[in-house]
């Protein structure tokens, strides 16, 4: 059976580029090569970001690699209106983009799996986690997903709110309307039927599709 395309998507250079376009693929979308042939831009996973792109002092981030913020920055501006992806570190640049910080540094999501909230739909999702750096939404953001896994941030004591949209939680998937921005930090591309990949397949529905 040969799925109707669900849309162009671009996937910029980064973490497991080629896994993640047999993820779009297989979920029916056309890989393209240039953003103006594009609907969808997606960024990629990598290195960690300058905290001078959110005007901060370096305070676990490291090796962040300039010219790639400087490409993606590029990139973002020049996607300009179209709908915007963001995988892991892909999903932490489109953040800062709109305004947002990150926490340099938390512990208990370098590795496996836990479980999420998604505090639209109030589903508890098991997702995978690989990263040391978070992302800090400012009050524009629609928080989609978190949870209350790590107990340390920047070098101090996690304390948690029960606001969804607090800097409290911690974010795992958040969505700029104005910019069409939907930033994701688990990958996706690592379970391309699984539940993390899905579930993403779900948001795309939700954000993508349903406007």
């Amino acid at each position: 059976m040969i799925q109707k395309n669900k849309g162009n998507v671009c996937i910029l250079p980064g973490y497991a580029h080629n896994l993640v376009k047999k993820y779009f693929t297989h979920h029916g979308y056309n890989v393209v090569a240039t953003i103006k042939d594009s609907d969808i831009v997606v960024f990629l996973g990598g290195d960690d970001i300058n905290p001078k792109l959110y005007q901060e002092q370096p305070n676990g981030a490291e090796a962040w690699d300039d010219a790639r913020d400087k490409f993606e920055i590029a990139m973002y501006e020049e996607a300009g209106d179209r709908f915007k992806a963001g995988i892991c570190r892909g999903g932490q640049l489109l953040n800062v983009l709109n305004g947002g910080s990150l926490w340099q540094d938390v512990n208990n999501h370098g590795s496996g799996v836990h479980m999420v909230t998604d505090f639209v739909t109030q589903e508890e999702v098991l997702l995978n986690s690989l990263h040391h750096q978070q992302m800090r939404p400012t009050d524009k953001a629609e928080v989609i997903a978190g949870c209350h896994l790590s107990t340390v941030k920047d070098g101090y004591a996690a304390y948690w709110s029960k606001s969804p949209g607090s800097e409290d939680v911690d974010v795992e998937a958040a969505w700029y309307a104005d910019t069409k921005s939907l930033c994701f930090q688990p990958h996706p591309q690592l379970q391309i039927d699984g539940p993390t990949g899905n579930y993403f397949m779900s948001l795309l529905e939700r954000y993508y599709h349903a406007a």
